[in-house]
């Protein structure tokens, strides 16, 4: 009957946050109120504009560049990704925007470091453009993800209980088994220390940040370059330097009290690696 509201929300209903499983990553709600209805005209002709009609969707760019020995920053477009080459096995931080984007920096991976798996990705936080390729790298590479404990319930949601109906991806397609058997994710508390006896990398969990719950930063103490998505992207070469933002405080105060030796930043977006003395 109309008029009427809708009212949409996902997770809890009390705010107790203690007493339940927050499987969206975050209280999102939507509202709306209908209080004039028009039937639609039973045969009328649809218009479709031409800006849609006309659309193109550009092909996935990846450009890559070497920040350290066994160290890619990957980039090409919006967002990047890190490739760490270990003794026998890869680690990449960050599977962003969707699964495309994933199979082609994949693709890229392989050339940069051939004949060794990509066993780990490291995901730095649960926000849909940063972890929307995810799902094709458990599908094509079997990896584990290594995240931040709060956000465990919601990836699992992601990988094994959301359906991909409308353009269904690999993993709908032909899931692992390990994904329903509950194998695919390393979480981390505070810190969590990957090696393989020669290199190592550090995960740490960002304290005092606001802007999404549980995010993760990795640091190579050999190499002493830091990973971070959304805390401090760098300004165009050339440009004026940005406005001091609490997330930029954010940034520098966790590595103060990590007492991280950092001297260049690998930041998820911005397009390039940064010098640590100029942040």
């Amino acid at each position: 009957m109309f008029p009427t509201t809708f009212h949409a929300h996902h997770d809890l209903d009390d705010d107790l946050e203690g007493e339940g499983v927050n499987v969206s990553g975050g209280h999102n709600s939507f509202g709306l109120t209908v209080s004039n209805v028009q039937v639609n005209v039973n045969g009328a002709a649809v218009t479709v504009p031409d800006a849609v009609r006309q659309a193109t969707v550009p092909p996935v760019r990846v450009e890559s560049q070497k920040a350290a020995d066994g160290v890619w920053y990957v980039g090409g477009g919006s967002h990047a990704s890190i490739a760490v080459e270990f003794r026998d096995f890869i680690t990449v931080i960050e599977a962003p925007l969707n699964e495309d984007r994933s199979l082609a920096v994949i693709a890229e991976v392989k050339k940069l470091i051939p004949n060794k798996p990509i066993r780990y990705l490291v995901s730095t936080q649960h926000h849909w453009d940063h972890l929307g390729g995810v799902r094709a790298y458990v599908q094509q590479e079997g990896v584990t993800i290594v995240l931040q404990q709060n956000n465990h319930s919601y990836y699992a949601e992601v990988l094994t209980v959301r359906p991909w109906m409308l353009k269904p991806d690999r993993l709908a397609l032909a899931p692992p088994e390990e994904v329903a058997e509950g194998y695919t994710f390393e979480s981390v508390g505070q810190k969590y220390v990957l090696t393989d006896g020669t290199k190592v990398m550090e995960i740490y969990n960002v304290q005092g940040l606001a802007h999404a719950q549980g995010m993760l930063i990795a640091y190579l103490p050999k190499e002493k370059i830091v990973v971070e998505a959304d805390l401090f992207t760098p300004p165009a070469p050339n440009a004026p330097l940005p406005t001091i933002t609490p997330s930029h405080r954010s940034f520098y105060n966790n590595v103060q009290r990590l007492k991280l030796d950092v001297t260049t930043i690998a930041p998820i977006h911005g397009g390039r690696t940064y010098p640590w003395g100029d942040f």
